[in-house]
């Protein structure tokens, strides 16, 4: 345990696996490999972590239009926190100290768990509590990710998580991407606005958005969701390759709370792949899609995971 930037970081060891978790946002800084590769983009604990790496976003996901929506017929204004787009974007939790137990470790895996209660603010006036467990075993890590409505009033809510994959391991090398090969069975994708709002669903049948076979990267440029995902035995995945051998990757796994998956290219330096799983898509509070109401007294609960797979 040590102190930083990212307030306390927490540091598991399991299954050949290493994760740190930082106190302010729950955020994952770290995952490591049993072959000593990072499997993540990592955040640095000295310095404000960029594109919500690691990140937890709730109690909504991606993008609300203006910072503007309806519930129970009162209009909310939420602030505006994407300036240039002019939308609210990624909740109000990433940047919160939560607070953590020690860590249970025995033979076998590594756990840490933290919870958060947020009162009600301006835009958000719902009283949640919100818990979260990182557990690290010779499968890879998994997290567990609960909103509970300890308010009077029905609460909107979403979530998703913001990890940056690395097939390769080579997290400085840039355009590292490039030789990757994409795996998402997903049958549609949303088409968006120039401010990334969604505005139509569509098949990715015949498109360069299909996904579900695996396809190769290259310069493809992405800032996309992905829906009508497929679950095997309740258990969906997008998978990342290292290259067009498929001989080794990073896999994401989730449970079928999970309806969507947003995928977007790092920007210039094309280093990771962030893969997004959520709940709900973007502008969620206005269009109610997948959007969970949260009753007094109700949980929601939504679970993922992330592991290497043969890789060398």
């Amino acid at each position: 345990m040590s102190t930083s930037f990212s307030g306390t970081t927490y540091t598991l060891n399991a299954g050949g696996y290493s994760a740190t978790i930082a106190e302010v946002g729950a955020n994952l800084e770290s995952l490591i490999s049993p072959q000593g590769k990072q499997l993540i983009l990592p955040a640095s604990p000295n310095e404000l972590r960029a594109g919500a790496r690691g990140s937890h976003l709730a109690p909504w996901p991606n993008r609300i239009d203006g910072g503007r929506y309806t519930f129970s017929e009162v209009e909310h204004q939420l602030p505006i926190s994407e300036v240039e787009r002019h939308n609210a974007i990624h909740g109000l939790v990433m940047w919160q100290r939560w607070s953590f137990e020690e860590p249970v470790i025995n033979a076998h895996q590594a756990q840490l768990s933290g919870t958060l209660e947020l009162p009600p603010c301006p835009g958000y006036p719902f009283f949640l509590k919100y818990t979260v467990t990182y557990i690290l075993n010779d499968e890879g890590l998994h997290v567990e990710f609960s909103a509970q409505n300890v308010g009077d009033e029905p609460a909107p809510y979403a979530y998703a998580a913001h990890p940056y994959l690395s097939a390769s391991g080579n997290v400085d090398q840039a355009s590292a991407l490039n030789r990757w090969v994409l795996e998402i069975p997903a049958e549609k994708y949303l088409e968006t606005d120039e401010r990334l709002l969604p505005v139509a669903e569509h098949s990715v049948e015949g498109t360069s958005l299909d996904f579900r076979a695996g396809a190769l990267l290259g310069k493809m440029e992405l800032d996309h969701a992905f829906g009508s995902l497929s679950y095997t035995d309740k258990r969906g995945h997008v998978r990342l390759y290292a290259d067009v051998h498929r001989s080794s990757g990073v896999e994401l796994t989730f449970d079928e709370s999970i309806r969507w998956v947003q995928v977007y290219t790092d920007g210039l330096e094309r280093r990771a792949l962030a893969v997004e799983p959520m709940t709900a898509p973007a502008n969620a509070f206005n269009s109610g899609t997948h959007l969970v109401v949260l009753s007094p007294g109700e949980e929601h609960i939504s679970r993922w995971g992330i592991r290497a797979f043969d890789q060398a």
